[in-house]
C-alpha cells in the first residue's frame, strides 16, 4: 500500500508515518492492517458471546471446527493464546487466520485479571511466565505444555500447587526445568498465576478491589473482557 501511495515519489516514506495524523507529520491514512483487524473482530464478537448455538451459517461452522480439532481445549482460548492453536488453523488458507491475527493485535494485559483455577490449568505454560530480557528465552520445544502439566488444584486450600517431580503427567524433565527456573528467578510467573496459588482469604485482604475467583469449569470470559470490553 505504501508503494501505491508513493508511486514515482522520492524519498519513500514508511507506511507507519503515512498513517500518522496530519498534526504529527503524517497523511492520516487508515492503517489497512488495523482496519482489517477491526472488521474481523466484528465477526468474532458473536462467536465469543455464545459457545452453545450461535445463529447463522458461518458461526456454527467455525465453532464446529474449533471443537473438532481442539478436543480438550475451550474453543475460546485459542483466540487468546496462540500456543493453543491447531497447526491447521495457522495457515493462510484457514478460516481462522484473519480472526486470530485480529485478536493478536489487541493488548494482552492480564495483570488485573482474575481467572478461576480450572481456566488457569488450560493456559499454555509459556503464556504464564515472564522471561527477563537478559536471560534465555522460553524454548520453543516447551510451548506445547500447559499449566496443568506443572500444577494441579489443591482442593483442600482451593489453590494451585505444583506437582511433585515424581507425578508430572508428561514431559517430566522439561517441567522439572521449568519449576527450577521459577525457583531460581530465571522465569517469573504472571500475576494471575501467582494469585491462583494464594488462598482466597489472602487475596481478599491483599487485593480488595479485585473480584473473587469463582466457578468450577473453564471460563475464559474474564480474559476476553481484558482483551476488549466488547467481548463477554
Amino acid at each position: 500500500m505504501g508503494r501505491f501511495l508513493q508511486h514515482q515519489s522520492f524519498p519513500l516514506i514508511r507506511l507507519d508515518t503515512l498513517c500518522l495524523p496530519t498534526k504529527m507529520g503524517g497523511l492520516g491514512v487508515l492503517n489497512p492492517k488495523l482496519q482489517q483487524g477491526a472488521l474481523q473482530l466484528r465477526w468474532l464478537q458473536p462467536l465469543l458471546q455464545s459457545t452453545s448455538s450461535p445463529s447463522g451459517l458461518v458461526l456454527p461452522w467455525l465453532l464446529y471446527l474449533l471443537r473438532h480439532y481442539l478436543l480438550d481445549v475451550h474453543p475460546h482460548l485459542p483466540f487468546i493464546f496462540p500456543d493453543l492453536r491447531h497447526p491447521q488453523f495457522r495457515t493462510y488458507t484457514s478460516p481462522f487466520f484473519n480472526l486470530f491475527a485480529a485478536c493478536d493485535l489487541l493488548p494482552h494485559d492480564f495483570d488485573s485479571t482474575v481467572i478461576n483455577l480450572p481456566t488457569c490449568l488450560d493456559i499454555p505454560l509459556a503464556s504464564a511466565v515472564v522471561v527477563p530480557h537478559n536471560l534465555s528465552a522460553f524454548p520453543a520445544s516447551w510451548r506445547h505444555l500447559r499449566i496443568q502439566g506443572a500444577y494441579k488444584i489443591n482442593t483442600t486450600l482451593d489453590i494451585l500447587s505444583h506437582h511433585l517431580p515424581s507425578s508430572f503427567p508428561r514431559s517430566p524433565r522439561i517441567l522439572h526445568k521449568v519449576l527450577q527456573r521459577v525457583d531460581d528467578h530465571s522465569l517469573f510467573l504472571h500475576a494471575f498465576i501467582i494469585r491462583a496459588c494464594l488462598p482466597q482469604s489472602i487475596l481478599t485482604k491483599q487485593f480488595p478491589d479485585l473480584m473473587a475467583r469463582m466457578g468450577t469449569e473453564v471460563d475464559p470470559s474474564t480474559l476476553l473482557s481484558a482483551l476488549s470490553p466488547t467481548f463477554p
